[in-house]
């Protein structure tokens, strides 16, 4: 049925010789079912500074004007932000099953240097990688999407990175601290 639906997208959008199919999954509770479909399969994970992405939430929240991500459940934001790090050690601990088979790509090394990420990914995928690739991926990438500025809550992708130390309080910063402290030192960052 996997590859039924794929060959139809394919077909509907006049794609021919598709060799590539991605699954979003926000924790990877299904990997295990893939790797055994697939056994070629490739896995990243996709990992951002667990407090940027609290802060980005509530921005969107804001934003929007609506209550989204879950943050309707819980009474607080320092209840949210213990949640969500419960959400990031499962993560964390998929990646650590896996991370001899996944490739990890950090968001922010995403936006400061977009083309040796990209490039590693594609090569992780055994897609070619050649720096005129790359270029013309970003170049799409990069075109104005009235979609994608809905949903942005900073004008600058690199506004994004860092920001809990701006749009936090410090007692909200030690409670994201707390709550994302084993998680952050596994996929690189600091506390």
């Amino acid at each position: 049925m996997i590859e039924a639906f794929y060959r139809h997208i394919a077909a509907s959008q006049q794609k021919q010789a598709v060799s590539h199919f991605a699954e979003k999954q926000a924790i990877p509770t299904y990997s295990w079912l893939v790797w055994e479909l697939y056994p070629g399969a490739r896995e990243i994970f996709l990992v951002r500074d667990f407090r940027d992405l609290y802060c980005s939430i509530l921005a969107f929240n804001r934003k929007r004007g609506v209550v989204a991500f879950e943050r309707d459940k819980f009474d607080s934001d320092e209840a949210y932000a213990r949640w969500l790090g419960e959400c990031a050690v499962v993560l964390q601990r998929n990646w650590e099953a896996r991370a001899d088979r996944a490739l990890l790509v950090r968001y922010e090394d995403l936006i400061t240097a977009p083309q040796s990420e990209i490039a590693r990914v594609l090569s992780y995928l055994g897609l070619d990688s050649r720096p005129g690739i790359v270029s013309m991926m970003l170049a799409q990438a990069n075109m104005p999407d009235v979609n994608l500025q809905k949903h942005r809550t900073v004008d600058d992708a690199m506004q994004s990175i860092g920001r809990w130390r701006r749009e936090l309080s410090p007692a909200l910063q030690a409670v994201v601290n707390d709550a994302f402290r084993d998680s952050l030192r596994a996929f690189g960052y600091g506390v």
